[in-house]
């Protein structure tokens, strides 16, 4: 983004406080949320960029099994 060292960690720093705002107010929403699907199976086609998605399907798939 930035060939400056210290402009590029300004901006880097800055990016993580606002992730950080932005996933606390969704952790509001995400903990009260009861989804009925998770979208597995709907034919959607998920890029590199969506790891994370796949990743928190995987999980939430694993904590819903039964002991």
């Amino acid at each position: 983004m930035s060939k400056a060292p210290v402009l590029r960690d300004l901006i880097m720093y800055l990016a993580g406080l606002f992730n950080l705002r932005v996933a606390h107010q969704d952790r509001r929403i995400v903990n009260t949320q009861i989804p009925r699907q998770d979208g597995t199976g709907t034919g959607e086609v998920l890029i590199r960029g969506d790891y994370p998605i796949k990743e928190f399907r995987k999980k939430r798939r694993e904590l819903n099994q039964p002991f």
